[in-house]
């Protein structure tokens, strides 16, 4: 309950998101890997946390019904919009 508060419910209510129907993450949460500055999805390159043991991985994202991220890789090519503040 406290990680779905933390990565699903907490984020759409703070940034404001809409319901997106058929939209979810799998995760393997069995497997453990030390993280490293190695396939990161991050413009900067690099982690303060290399080094550190981690445990649970990203298998697949599926955002409105499709699949955008299998397997460590992004699929198809970007088509959202940016959300901004209804402030």
């Amino acid at each position: 309950k406290r990680f779905i508060a933390m990565a699903c419910t907490n984020p759409k209510e703070r940034f404001f998101l809409p319901d997106q129907g058929n939209t979810y993450v799998l995760i393997n949460p069995e497997k453990k890997y030390a993280i490293s500055n190695n396939h990161l999805f991050t413009k900067c390159a690099w982690t303060p946390f290399i080094g550190l043991q981690a445990q649970g991985e990203i298998e697949e994202v599926v955002l409105r019904g499709k699949i955008v991220f299998r397997k460590g890789k992004f699929i198809g090519s970007p088509s959202g919009r940016i959300i901004k503040p209804l402030n």
